[in-house]
């Protein structure tokens, strides 16, 4: 019935192959990232990602207003809790990043770049 329906829209099935390419080339980056890259990297990229290529003017602040506690945000990056919060904690300190309850102000994109 599937296979079917694919040789009957080819286009269907180009969609998928690319919806799946798509999936796996996430899949490969997340394991790289979790192979070879540092924490504050991952924490650096995450967060980079979850502003959704919002692209402030300089000085501006981007809010993150996702809901993530840091125990997701942390499982997101193969990461603990601790080792999470230590990291927004470091950022912080470096007026990189002010964290809130649930919310995360983005005061640098510049540097979290550079970590990145």
């Amino acid at each position: 019935m599937v296979r079917d329906r694919l040789e009957s829209d080819p286009t269907l099935g180009m969609a998928l192959f690319e919806i799946a390419g798509e999936r796996l080339r996430e899949a490969q980056n997340l394991a790289e990232s979790l192979a070879f890259d540092a924490v504050l990297s991952r924490v650096a990229n995450l967060l980079l990602e979850l502003t959704g290529g919002a692209d402030p003017a300089a000085g501006e602040t981007v809010v993150l207003d996702t809901g993530l506690t840091h125990q997701q945000m942390a499982g997101l990056i193969g990461t603990t809790r601790e080792t999470f919060t230590s990291t927004i904690s470091r950022l912080a300190a470096s007026r990189i990043v002010r964290p809130q309850r649930l919310r995360l102000e983005i005061l640098d994109r510049g540097a979290l770049h550079n970590f990145a």
